[in-house]
């Protein structure tokens, strides 16, 4: 019997190397607890409104990562999508505490010495770079609305190779399917879907980080978040600009300008559409603390009365470690958010304000 047993060990050992390996799945995640204060104000043509709302809310992310060898990896994010809200669920919303959570974005690729290449649904990483912001939500480009309403992602491809003394970046996404009839009427067809293109190349003069970007869509697309339907539908905009990246001493001074533009013809219709836009940002980032200002302004001459935007946009926060070690950390972060909008067109004239006063309690393990 004992023999047996020391034949069967033998074999297992000797079959073992002949088996696949396993790639390491390495798992994290980050828990965060919001408590947001909202102070908002309207003032429509002299009538007056105030709103005031007090919430808790909450989000999970759990992170998963493997490493297949030769440059070859797998990363994904798995995490609430409901409500498009950029993952955070408001403690008593809609009356339910349902809590689902889906995979909200997912890459794999591989990396070589000068390139690499990943394919999934792709992190867009639209809080620290707004161009996404501008060219989908030309008029409301504040308040990082890609990352709250589209959750930061888009399905397609990236590539990034060395060329010269910087990294040339290249991005296809697909925005939206639609499956319509295949007719002679423009549009139509296999190729109707929704298609956007991005070209950067990130460089360094001295310290200095410079990445200057453009983005187009290269079909009429018809994007949509919680809200419904973005600006303006079946159009191609483009958005182009530059952030820059200016360190000194022990603090970090960001720069970005973004311009958008867009002169069609809404296809099948009478309709067109011709509005323009940009932002402006500063950013700040010492130790713990980080702020950033935006101002944007829009001009849509799509219709007889020419409609013009403008909004300002101050984020504050500073982050407080409470605890660290080598599993994780723990971290309370008090931060305010303050919006300005205003919307002229004709005689008629919409000025908000809405204060967001939030405190974060972050664990990340």
């Amino acid at each position: 019997m004992k023999k047996k047993n020391l034949l069967l060990a033998v074999a297992l050992v000797l079959l073992a190397p002949s088996a696949p390996a396993a790639a390491e799945l390495r798992f994290g995640g980050e828990v965060g607890l919001r408590l947001r204060g909202e102070f908002t104000d309207t003032d429509f043509n002299g009538f007056k409104d105030s709103e005031d709302d007090l919430s808790f809310q909450y989000r999970i992310g759990l992170h998963a990562a493997a490493d297949l060898g030769s440059g070859y990896f797998f990363k994904a994010l798995i995490q609430n999508e409901a409500g498009m809200s950029g993952g955070w669920q408001t403690v008593g919303e809609n009356n339910t505490e349902s809590y689902g959570l889906d995979v909200s974005n997912f890459i794999f690729g591989r990396a070589l010495e000068n390139s690499m290449y990943i394919l999934g649904r792709l992190p867009l990483s639209s809080v620290e770079n707004p161009i996404y912001d501008v060219l989908l939500y030309p008029t409301l480009p504040s308040d990082i609305p890609v990352a709250t309403y589209n959750l930061d992602r888009f399905f397609g491809g990236n590539y990034k190779t060395k060329i010269g003394p910087g990294m040339f970046s290249t991005t296809l996404v697909v925005i939206d399917n639609n499956s319509r009839d295949d007719s002679a009427a423009e549009g139509d067809g296999i190729f109707n879907d929704g298609y956007a293109f991005l070209a950067a190349y990130k460089t360094h003069i001295g310290k200095v980080v410079i990445e200057p970007e453009f983005v187009t869509l290269l079909t009429n697309c018809s994007p949509v978040n919680e809200y419904g339907t973005v600006f303006k539908q079946s159009v191609t905009p483009m958005a182009f600009g530059a952030n820059v990246s200016v360190p000194l001493d022990d603090a970090t001074i960001g720069l970005s300008a973004f311009y958008t533009r867009a002169d069609d013809k809404v296809p099948n219709t009478n309709e067109n559409v011709d509005y323009s836009g940009y932002l402006l940002r500063i950013k700040a980032e010492k130790g713990p603390f980080t702020a950033w200002f935006d101002y944007s302004a829009a001009t849509d001459k799509s219709s007889s009365v020419d409609v013009d935007y403008s909004n300002t946009f101050l984020w504050a926060q500073y982050r407080i470690p409470v605890y660290e070690s080598a599993a994780g950390t723990f971290n309370l972060t008090p931060t305010v958010r303050y919006l300005t909008t205003s919307r002229e067109a004709g005689s008629s004239d919409i000025d908000n304000s809405r204060l967001r006063v939030e405190l974060y309690s972050t664990m990340t393990f």
